[in-house]
């Protein structure tokens, strides 16, 4: 990595009012002129938008995962009806006053990780959602949806020098934002063709809108070949999912039950598993098909977000496509003995040993790592197993399926849903359906032509994307009769 430098006189430094002496803000301020540019107060004001729903019966709830750097938002939807153990701690958090609700216009910027571009500006559909209070709300006093564009391309290194380093991810806050500033011409070039951008950038939300209607989530592709192939109706499982009482007999409790487990969530699984396997001839536990040394935790070192000479995984490295992404890493220049192990070689099959109920025990495999090395962090699990026996994409389907996701939603342990964990004995319980070998190499073809007809489309959205980019940019370079 490059070393950039420059000369800060103690002047300088004196008088930043913020008290930052990291380079990544000093070299940003210093590249700006010391007047030629708008404050932030000039263009946003900071909105506090808490409320108070508990008096509405359902809602919509929006936090940072459930939003992509793409602004597609996934909410969670919440009753106090349906209030369980399972969705506890959002109702709990909600409660404390962990709730907002902006307005049509708005921008939400993450105070965690806002590298990760998890920006929305909120339109008509958006605005009926409410969020975490871990978005900071921006409200233009103008231009709202060039400026949001702009924070995502002209104004993101700006954004980012300001974030500070936190244990591992950078974080944003409201008093920082304070100290952005915006070289003005950038600003008046916006301003200027700000209509014929805005006209520009709706046509081709239009366009994303439509194919975004096309995209089928992986999981359902997933789904819908897993209950065709077992056959299994996925709404009785759903149905048994969302059941608030279950009854169970003391024959139910005493039987299969090694862990002696007597909970409502261990028996509701044991009906969910019931009606998924009823129909498939052969089945048996995964433990069978481990291998010597069959689960192998990671380890998590101290990190950063720079560059350094070893690259770690995070746990959003494992995906519901069953293809290890190599995204958004993080850097450490600690060793320990015998670091080999925990080196990420091609076809390695991990699962996530800890995260929300929905997404824990999620599975990938290791593929095109070339020569590059990589550790997988303390919450992935490394499994080995037999396989001549199980294909390891066929594998991480079924983790992926609902077969999988019923099972290590009710299976894992932990005191709080949103961060759960499974060990060993999880997995080696864990029934899989067992087929020849040639029937899962067809499953798994089925399913990856269908995912890649899905990335297709996701491509296309990708170049529309880089389309809006441009406007923004061309903006800043073609005065406006060039337009």
């Amino acid at each position: 990595m490059g070393v950039v430098s420059t000369n800060i006189g103690i002047d300088f430094i004196s008088k930043e009012t913020s008290l930052r002496f990291d380079c990544n803000y000093l070299l940003t301020d210093t590249n700006i002129s010391k007047t030629n540019y708008y404050r932030f107060s000039e263009l946003f004001d900071i909105v506090d938008c808490r409320v108070d729903v508990l008096d509405i019966e359902e809602f919509y709830y929006v936090e940072i995962g459930d939003i992509s750097k793409n602004e597609d938002v996934y909410p969670v939807k919440l009753s106090w009806d349906t209030r369980n153990e399972l969705n506890e701690n959002y109702f709990q958090k909600i409660e404390k006053g962990d709730i907002i609700k902006p307005k049509v216009g708005d921008i939400l910027i993450a105070k965690v990780r806002p590298n990760l571009k998890k920006y929305i500006l909120i339109d008509e559909n958006t605005s009926f959602y409410y969020y975490t209070s871990a978005f900071i709300v921006l409200r233009p006093k103008q231009i709202n949806k060039p400026l949001f564009y702009a924070l995502k391309t002209l104004f993101y290194n700006n954004l980012i020098a300001i974030a500070r380093q936190g244990k591992g991810y950078p974080t944003i806050s409201d008093k920082d934002l304070k100290f952005l500033k915006f070289e003005r011409k950038l600003i008046e070039s916006l301003r200027e063709n700000s209509t014929s951008i805005e006209s520009e950038i709706e046509l081709i939300e239009k366009e994303i809108l439509t194919l975004k209607s096309q995209i089928v989530p992986e999981q359902d592709i997933i789904n819908e070949i897993f209950s065709r192939e077992f056959n299994f109706n996925i709404n009785e499982v759903k149905d048994i999912n969302n059941k608030k009482y279950i009854h169970a007999s003391i024959q139910d409790i005493s039987n299969k039950n090694t862990n002696l487990r007597s909970s409502s969530r261990w028996h509701k699984l044991q009906l969910i598993e019931r009606a998924i396997f009823k129909n498939i001839p052969e089945y048996d536990f995964l433990g069978n098909y481990l291998v010597s040394g069959g689960t192998k935790n990671g380890w998590s070192p101290e990190c950063s977000e720079f560059e350094d000479e070893t690259m770690v995984l995070g746990i959003d490295a494992i995906r519901k496509n069953g293809l290890l992404t190599f995204e958004n890493l993080k850097y450490t220049n600690q060793t320990k003995s015998k670091i080999k192990d925990f080196i990420i070689k091609e076809n390695d099959f991990f699962i996530s040993r800890g995260n929300t109920v929905d997404l824990v025990a999620l599975a990938s495999v290791a593929k095109n790592i070339e020569d590059n090395e990589y550790i997988y962090p303390d919450l992935m699990i490394r499994i080995t197993f037999d396989t001549t026996k199980i294909n390891r994409d066929y594998l991480a389907y079924v983790f992926n399926s609902i077969i999988g996701r019923m099972y290590f939603k009710y299976a894992a342990k932990g005191k709080q849903q949103t961060m759960v964990k499974v060990s060993s004995n999880e997995i080696k319980q864990f029934v899989i359906p067992i087929i020849d070998a040639n029937e899962q190499e067809r499953i798994v073809g089925e399913i990856k032509s269908r995912i890649e007809q899905q990335n297709s489309i996701k491509a296309k959205i990708e170049k529309l994307r880089a389309k809006i980019d441009e406007i923004i940019r061309d903006a800043i370079i073609k005065p406006k009769k060039e337009r």
